[in-house]
């Protein structure tokens, strides 16, 4: 019935002509307009938008989250594998099962180029002049058989795209791009992405009903629901650090290192040295940096701390360095019943030999709160069967 009506349109309707005085920005000035106007769209600051998403015949729900400037994170299934696409201010990130690798990764080549044109907050032709792109008129057009004004958009990278519009809404009928897809091969392709019914949500026109076709592709979104300004709890649109790191997020920054130990006479603890620490964030979360200056031992001791989990064995690595023994200290484990996380280095075989004896090293790890955590250093000199606490550091977050 749908292909019935748009050929009968075809027939009666001819196409209306584009005015012969018409420009590209006047072209685009109606579309804004037909896609609810500046004022209402830059009154939007985040969109959530639900619906169904389908891909290889398979119909899942998905979830696209928007917030300006350019964060977005999309949800949705694919060959029943959970797949998720994300893009923050350092770039383009996503889960992709259908390689074969489980966890997030950033995006490569020209893939993370595709993500990152999705990244815009408005439609790309709002503001085009002001976002580095050009556009230009082509003409009356045509897409199946269905008159279109056709645009060329030329964006800041140098992609090209061909907007269609309805010469009477100035909506879009569809877009022609030049997509790249790692896994239909390392080759352009040719998308076009389709768009019909279009409805005023909050002041802002969406469409909800998008098919694309490209190489072997064919996908369908229905968008069920919109919400404008919704609150967005934390940060969905960061790439995840590794499982075990998401336990470890809240130790970067700065602190406040007090060193103590156990009296040898009284038995009482007391403070040895304190430290100004900074824990840095490296390779997308993978890594937590720590370094800091130690006067603990009446010398200067410049120490190093990475904090890292190792996902195929799934266990924390912890390498520690210090430049008085100028050695690498490799401490390894996982979180204990008591919910300390307890590393030490008698696999590593990265112990010290000092006095004829052979000395293993273990940390115990316990964050007591967002401003505060705890490292007790213990000893042992039976290879790992008794541990002695020798050293307790305690870390309070500096105040600005």
């Amino acid at each position: 019935m749908k292909i019935l009506i748009t050929l009968l349109s075809v027939l009666l309707l001819p196409p209306l002509p584009v005015a012969a005085d018409s420009s590209a920005d006047e072209i685009v000035e109606r579309y804004i307009a037909a896609r609810g106007g500046v004022d209402a769209w830059r009154a939007v600051d985040t969109m959530a938008i639900r619906g169904r998403h389908v891909n290889f015949s398979d119909e899942n729900d998905f979830e696209l989250l928007r917030q300006r400037p350019d964060h977005f994170r999309m949800r949705f299934t694919q060959l029943g594998n959970p797949v998720v696409f994300g893009h923050d201010a350092t770039g383009s990130w996503w889960r992709f099962p259908l390689f074969g690798f489980s966890w997030a990764w950033r995006t490569p080549g020209n893939d993370a180029v595709v993500l990152a044109r999705l990244a815009d907050f408005e439609p790309a032709l709002f503001d085009a002049h002001g976002k580095g792109h050009q556009v230009e008129l082509i003409g009356e057009d045509e897409v199946d058989g269905t008159p279109t004004i056709a645009l060329r958009l030329t964006r800041d990278d140098g992609a090209t795209e061909t907007w269609h519009l309805d010469p009477e809404t100035h909506l879009e009928v569809a877009v022609d791009e030049t997509v790249w897809d790692l896994t239909q091969g390392p080759h352009d392709m040719n998308r076009r992405t389709y768009f019909d019914e279009f409805r005023a949500v909050d002041g802002v026109v969406i469409p909800h009903y998008m098919e694309q076709e490209y190489g072997a592709r064919h996908v369908v979104i229905y968008v069920d629901n919109v919400d404008v300004n919704p609150d967005i709890d934390g940060d969905p649109f960061s790439m995840p650090p590794p499982r075990g790191m998401e336990a470890l997020r809240t130790i970067a920054g700065t602190w406040d290192l007090t060193m103590s130990r156990p009296d040898p006479r009284s038995g009482e603890w007391v403070d040895a040295a304190n430290a100004d620490v900074s824990i840095e964030t490296a390779l997308d979360g993978m890594i937590l940096r720590e370094h800091y200056q130690s006067t603990a031992d009446g010398g200067l001791t410049w120490v190093t701390r990475d904090w890292s989990w190792d996902r195929f064995r799934e266990h924390y690595r912890i390498v520690v360095g210090d430049s008085f023994t100028g050695r690498l200290d490799i401490l390894e484990g996982t979180n204990a019943e008591d919910e300390w996380l307890v590393v030490d280095d008698v696999a590593s075989g990265t112990s010290i030999s000092m006095r004829g004896q052979v000395i293993h090293r273990q940390e115990r790890i316990q964050i007591e709160s967002p401003d505060r955590f705890v490292i007790e250093r213990h000893r042992s000199i039976d290879g790992g069967e008794s541990w002695q606490l020798e050293e307790r550091h305690t870390y309070d977050r500096s105040v600005p």
